[in-house]
C-alpha cells in the first residue's frame, strides 16, 4: 500500500504538523528544487539550540533533542542564507 499524504504549505512559507509536539513532528516548506535547506531553532532566550540542514520539503523535530517549552526557528537555502520563513512551535511532555 502505497500512502501519499498532501500538505498545503501555509501563506507564511511553511506549516507544523503537529504543533505542540510531544514525540515527532515535520516543519514543511517549499522546496520545489530539492535544494539544500537549513532550519535554525532558537530558545525563547534567543539562543541558538538545534540545526539541521535538509534537501526535502520538511525538517524533521523530535521533541527528545529539545527541552520543553516554545521556540522559533527560520528556514533558509544553505547557498544563500536568505531566510525564506520562520515561526514558532512547541514542545510538550509526553504524559
Amino acid at each position: 500500500v502505497l500512502l501519499i499524504e498532501l500538505v498545503k504549505v501555509n501563506d507564511n512559507g511553511h506549516h507544523i504538523r503537529p504543533n505542540p509536539i510531544s514525540d515527532q513532528g515535520r516543519i514543511y516548506f517549499n522546496n520545489r528544487f530539492n535544494e539544500e535547506h537549513s532550519i535554525e531553532i532558537y530558545g525563547l532566550n534567543g539562543k541558538l539550540v538545534f540545526r539541521q540542514t535538509t534537501e526535502l520539503n520538511y525538517f524533521s523535530i523530535n521533541a527528545l533533542d529539545l527541552h520543553e517549552g516554545f521556540f522559533t526557528f527560520a528556514i533558509y537555502p544553505s547557498r544563500t542564507k536568505n531566510q525564506i520563513t520562520s515561526g514558532k512551535f512547541v514542545i510538550e511532555s509526553q504524559n
